[in-house]
């Protein structure tokens, strides 16, 4: 059950040209129970609401957010206004079941670009879990995001089996389709059982459905 609530922006910092990073503390005590893999609604002082999935897993100190910084956005303003003025932003969560609960066995995460703010809390939850986890990530980001997170991708090849693979998302089309088949193809022979999660775009949940493959994500067609 979601409800609303109101945060404080307690820092707001740049990771790469296109992307933001907030990190949020409520006010008051109480903070709110959510899953890792799940988002939240931000809502502006129109009332319009924006989508953002949690970047940190259950536990943090802050809740993390990942922020396209793009032209039109009116969420990036926003949270970089309140964060120096000090005012509370209004937020509803939580929202989503692509959770890894009762799941078992290798994760292959494919993410498109901010999308990799879902992959994150969920492989931080399973560093947490301390348990021998399998994981792949397949990340279409640039390389001051990529860079940005490095101690992040460090922290699961320490902790987890983990493979990663990163391409560009200026490379041209058919080397990104080509780099999606090859790491599907893979995962699919590797370890027919295991789970796909995609986050980031419709676009890139059809290209993996594409593949036959079940998958977890938000942006399921239907």
């Amino acid at each position: 059950m979601h409800a609303r609530y109101e945060f404080i922006v307690r820092a707001w910092e740049a990771l790469g040209p296109h992307i933001r990073r907030a990190r949020l503390q409520p006010v008051g005590a109480a903070w709110p129970a959510f899953a890792a893999g799940q988002y939240l609604k931000v809502r502006g002082e129109d009332g319009r609401a924006a989508c953002f999935s949690i970047a940190s897993a259950p536990g943090s100190d802050t809740i993390e957010l990942h922020i396209e910084a793009q032209a039109g956005s009116m969420t990036a303003p926003l949270l970089a206004q309140r964060h120096r003025d000090g005012l509370p932003i209004a937020v509803e969560m939580p929202f989503g079941a692509c959770t890894l609960s009762g799941t078992r066995g290798p994760v292959l995460f494919v993410a498109g670009h901010s999308g990799f703010a879902q992959a994150k809390s969920l492989l931080d939850q399973l560093c947490i879990d301390a348990h021998a986890s399998t994981a792949a990530l397949l990340w279409s980001a640039d390389a001051d995001y990529e860079h940005a997170n490095a101690d992040a991708l460090r922290r699961y090849t320490e902790r987890l089996d983990f493979r990663y693979r990163s391409i560009r998302p200026d490379a041209p089309p058919e080397a990104r389709s080509a780099a999606l088949s090859e790491v599907l193809r893979q995962f699919q022979r590797d370890t027919p059982t295991g789970t796909v999660v995609v986050s980031g775009s419709r676009e890139l949940t059809q290209a993996v459905l594409r593949h036959g493959l079940t998958v977890k994500s938000d942006m399921l067609p239907g």
